[in-house]
């Protein structure tokens, strides 16, 4: 059956893809897309092929692919966000999380990466309502607190922020991007003084 041997391509790729084994797996999806052309996730196996080897225009069209085949896979929308992302096409990539949030609006990553986009575009009044309601539907996320020190810092705010950043340390001390921004804080706090 053509949807089964699909499948089982799309998981041999990607148990490759899990093993940064790149070359050896994107023929599996393109055999996948040969086998069954209505299997939406061997595109998004293909477009991480793609995009892996330079080719994101062709990694932008699979996963258009994907998300036309099943539109309620949020999967394809994260994706679909990224690449334009890594492209500096902020507002492309806020339809396509918006589209992940049309299909769950409770979708936690979809919100997390619509955030993020809004905060490197410095849309700072859209990116604070999205963070609040990340902080509120995870109190306890390491990322919500994160990205709400982000924003307090980009406000001024350096001991609310360094506040919640020593939280986010306490539980992640290595946290590489915490302890940056905690220091770019503790930096701006003595200058301050």
């Amino acid at each position: 059956e053509p949807g089964i041997l699909a499948q089982i391509l799309d998981l041999r790729g990607n148990a490759l893809l899990g093993l940064g084994k790149y070359p050896e797996a994107c023929p599996f999806f393109d055999r996948a897309i040969q086998v069954d052309q209505s299997y939406a996730p061997a595109f998004l196996g293909r477009a991480r092929c793609e995009f892996n080897s330079g080719q994101v225009a062709s990694a932008i069209a699979s996963v258009k692919q994907a998300t036309a085949l099943d539109p309620d896979r949020l999967e394809s929308w994260y994706l679909l966000g990224d690449l334009y992302r890594t492209m500096n096409q902020a507002t492309e990539a806020l339809a396509a999380y918006d589209q992940a949030l049309k299909v769950r609006s409770d979708d936690f990553d979809a919100l997390t990466y619509k955030a993020m986009t809004l905060l490197s575009v410095k849309r700072m009044k859209e990116a604070e309502t999205e963070i609040k309601r990340l902080n509120d539907m995870r109190p306890q996320s390491l990322v919500a607190k994160y990205l709400k020190a982000f924003l307090l810092h980009q406000q001024g705010k350096n001991n609310e922020a360094a506040n919640l950043l020593q939280q986010v340390l306490k539980e992640n001390p290595n946290n590489p991007q915490a302890q940056l921004l905690y220091g770019t804080i503790n930096y701006a706090i003595k200058n301050d003084e």
